[in-house]
């Protein structure tokens, strides 16, 4: 759900106990990668998978932290981080076959890496429908992401509607349409963006993102009475991760607007440390 600090405090506490214990070793491994420390959280990884070899877990968690160490490595050290992933995602499709999360890594990697590292835009799309077959809802979310990076909004748009409709309760799905339809599509549409963030906090109102999407709505349309009263309530539901403030000054920022009123959001946004996957200080 995105709460990586409330995750990082159970996991250390687990490793406190047991140092030797795979799962909570592999889970501090997507945590660290989450706050962008990819050197600890490759190590953490590879220590799971030492402490227990056969673990479909420990394996994956390697090769995803390769995977997302690989990004904003030099390219010599990407190369290595490429090898460990395609050696630790092979390892783990020999354990199981059908495992959706590193086939989607597979995926992501074919489509986005150079031919001479083995990039491969029509694998990943082989490996998209093989994810449908698997679990129609991964598949069609899987399908939505490749049409995400074909920059294709109506073939992203008709597979997150049919993943809203195969599973309902899939918060994340419902907020990265809601950013869809505020933020990333070529023509918005603000009014169905901020119908399904509303949707998204009624569901789960302990999640930031429906937040964040009306927290950029409002700023974009200068609603400040919405605006202030979405980052209070949000500040209120998930008073360890402040994104939504961000995101408003970010908006304005972006429209060159309001600088004043970005800076009190930003100094609210760093007065606490920043969640995992949001932006740092440095940032």
């Amino acid at each position: 759900d995105g709460h990586y600090k409330r995750a990082r405090e159970a996991v250390q506490a687990m490793l406190a106990k047991n140092p030797n214990d795979a799962q909570a070793r592999a889970w501090m491994a997507k945590i660290k990668i989450a706050f962008r420390d990819y050197d600890g959280g490759v190590a953490d990884a590879e220590q799971a998978v030492k402490l227990d070899p056969k673990s479909v877990y420990a394996h994956f968690a390697w090769a995803s932290s390769c995977a997302e160490a690989a990004g904003p490595a030099n390219p010599i050290k990407a190369l290595s981080l490429v090898k460990c992933l395609r050696r630790e995602s092979d390892v783990v499709l020999s354990l199981d076959p059908n495992h959706i999360q590193t086939l989607l890594v597979q995926m992501l990697f074919y489509f986005k890496a150079p031919a001479m590292v083995g990039g491969d835009k029509a694998k990943a799309q082989q490996i998209a429908d093989k994810v449908a077959t698997i679990s129609p809802l991964w598949g069609a979310l899987a399908h939505a992401r490749l049409a995400e990076e074909l920059s294709n909004d109506p073939a992203k748009e008709e597979y997150m509607k049919k993943a809203l409709a195969l599973g309902p309760e899939q918060y994340n799905t419902r907020t990265k349409m809601a950013m869809f339809y505020c933020c990333d599509a070529k023509i918005k549409h603000p009014d169905l963006a901020e119908k399904v963030a509303k949707e998204g906090i009624a569901y789960d109102p302990t999640n930031v993102g429906g937040y964040q999407v009306l927290a950029k709505l409002y700023a974009a349309g200068s609603r400040w009475n919405e605006l202030e009263d979405i980052l209070a309530k949000g500040e209120q539901a998930v008073p360890d991760d402040l994104a939504p403030y961000y995101a408003a000054a970010d908006t304005l920022i972006e429209q060159g607007r309001e600088y004043a009123r970005a800076e009190v959001y930003l100094n609210k946004y760093l007065s606490i440390p920043p969640e995992g996957e949001q932006p740092t200080v440095a940032v």
